[in-house]
């Protein structure tokens, strides 16, 4: 693993699992990175599956878009990383959001952007919040690991600041 030279600045914001009382929808967590970064984690509708990599439609006030979703399949609410749009119809309202209010949250994640089962080598690349999918697919090896697994992730930004997950993947390397 190779990283840039300079302070992390990665969410090192520990899993915490969804207060039971939480509607789905609900902003749960919202993690700022940089003024134009932020990964918000929102209480996960019952009955959502999903495979790592795959995404669901976010919104707010009937303005929605697809974000991946970064938590694993076994998380009991989904995380997503946004990326600001200054003049955009939906990321500054994400932006605006604060925990407890609702955001609203498909009920079927789409998408083919998934691990083949049949490699055993996985060489990823991703720039900014394009890591999502990934990261969802790192969590979930991490806890239910398949033998003879190996992942390789090239994340890149134009600053350290915007690597979201920097020091997770830190971690994991260790």
């Amino acid at each position: 693993v190779m990283v840039e030279a300079g302070p992390p600045r990665a969410l090192a914001v520990p899993l915490r699992a969804a207060p039971p009382s939480a509607e789905p929808g609900t902003v749960l967590e919202r993690i700022p990175i940089t003024p134009s970064l932020l990964v918000l984690r929102i209480a996960r509708p019952p009955g959502l599956d999903f495979v790592p990599g795959q995404n669901v439609r976010v919104g707010v006030s009937g303005a929605t878009h697809p974000y991946t979703i970064a938590s694993a399949p076994g998380d009991p609410y989904l995380e997503f990383c946004v990326e600001l749009v200054p003049n955009g119809r939906l990321t500054p309202r994400l932006f605006a959001l604060r925990p407890g209010e609702p955001a609203s949250v498909g009920t079927r994640a789409k998408g083919s952007l998934v691990l083949d089962e049949g490699v055993s080598d996985h060489l990823m690349f991703a720039t900014v919040t394009g890591v999502a999918p990934f990261i969802s697919m790192l969590r979930h090896e991490q806890r239910s690991p398949r033998p003879g697994r190996r992942f390789m992730l090239v994340h890149g930004a134009s600053s350290s600041a915007e690597l979201v997950y920097r020091q997770e993947l830190e971690d994991l390397v260790r």
